[in-house]
């Protein structure tokens, strides 16, 4: 019987580039004919909401011209199969407004840009209800609400453009705040994929925040308690014996954070660990300086982090987002892990 935390996607599913929409040489587009136009893809998550704006090249290649991200927190507070609050909704709708201004300034029109929104409208009793706000108030026609399967089969499509088509069997996993994918395939498409209703806004706010001091400094040792209980509520979505051998690609938030704050393209879990054993001690107001470190003002836009308070936001949920991944690569049997700089959005302008 199911697990009604996971969801699985049964082998021999429609390949990934059918179901993010396909390739533009699928379609033989002729890319060099699209020079000087822009598009645009959001991604309306659990905890945050961002925007990918690429302009094509004389060359036929996608440059990006803004990536952005807002901290809106739809899916804050919100239990699995609740309702999501009206003032989540509005902070999301005015997230979106913000991304159409900047949308507008490069020649992208609102009816134009895909969106995707995942599990907390997924799961939500007014999740269509709100989903018709977005269509209706912001002019967003083409915003849907992806199936777990779906966000699993957009996260590989986004996480492999990194790969630049090499060929090799890969695995990919993307962790949001509601949920996390797993998804297996080849530089082709993907063959398998599945998700788990557990994120990291579940491990802060019922594992970590409770347990933390009124400065929010805390105690290391809530690891260990932390990784008991994702062991009974957090199984992985896919057999791992079938990801052995593949190489294994992260795509999210905490993945493009990993990449920026360590420079490099594959992190290893003592390096993961390090950095998570560092932030739990440090106060709330001491993890705004670690998060944005040294990173360039483009870097911090994307992260969501170019504001004290985006910073902070980051710095309270980053021993969460550690702790998934943590777990997953426990699950896996994995050390290391390649950090992309891709993500489901890269998929939808491609």
């Amino acid at each position: 019987e199911r697990d009604p935390t996971s969801a699985r996607l049964p082998t021999g599913t429609v390949p990934v580039e059918q179901r993010v929409g396909r390739t533009t040489a699928a379609r033989k587009v002729d890319r060099r004919a699209l020079a000087g136009r822009s598009f645009a893809a959001i991604d309306l998550g659990s905890s945050s909401a961002k925007m990918l704006i690429q302009t094509m090249g004389a060359d036929g290649r996608l440059r990006t011209v803004s990536d952005v991200k807002i901290g809106a927190a739809l899916g804050k507070g919100v239990t699995n199969g609740g309702a999501i609050p009206p003032e989540n909704q509005q902070r999301a709708l005015d997230a979106l407004e913000k991304f159409l201004a900047i949308a507008a300034t490069h020649g992208v029109d609102a009816k134009d840009i895909p969106m995707i929104t995942t599990a907390v409208v997924r799961n939500a009793t007014n999740g269509d209800a709100f989903l018709a706000r977005i269509r209706g108030e912001r002019g967003l026609v083409r915003a849907r609400v992806l199936s777990g399967e779906d966000e699993a089969a957009t996260g590989y499509g986004g996480a492999l453009l990194m790969m630049g088509g090499k060929k090799g069997r890969y695995a990919t996993l993307d962790l949001g705040g509601g949920s996390f994918q797993l998804a297996i395939g080849t530089e082709k498409k993907m063959v398998d994929g599945g998700s788990t209703q557990v994120g990291s806004n579940l491990i802060l706010d019922t594992m970590l925040a409770p347990a933390a001091k009124p400065d929010g400094a805390g105690d290391p040792a809530i690891f260990a308690v932390v990784e008991r209980k994702l062991g009974e509520v957090a199984p992985m979505p896919l057999d791992v014996a079938v990801l052995k051998g593949r190489t294994l690609v992260a795509t999210g938030g905490v993945s493009k954070f990993l990449r920026a704050h360590f420079g490099k393209d594959v992190v290893t879990q003592d390096q993961i660990e390090q950095l998570r054993r560092q932030v739990i001690a440090l106060p709330y107001a001491a993890r705004v300086q670690l998060v944005q470190g040294s990173k360039d003002d483009a870097t911090r836009v994307a992260l969501g982090i170019d504001t004290p308070e985006g910073a902070l936001d980051y710095g309270k949920k980053l021993p969460a987002s550690t702790s998934l991944l943590l777990h997953i690569l426990d699950g896996l049997g994995a050390n290391e892990v390649r950090v992309s700089e891709t993500d489901a959005r890269h998929a939808l302008v491609d």
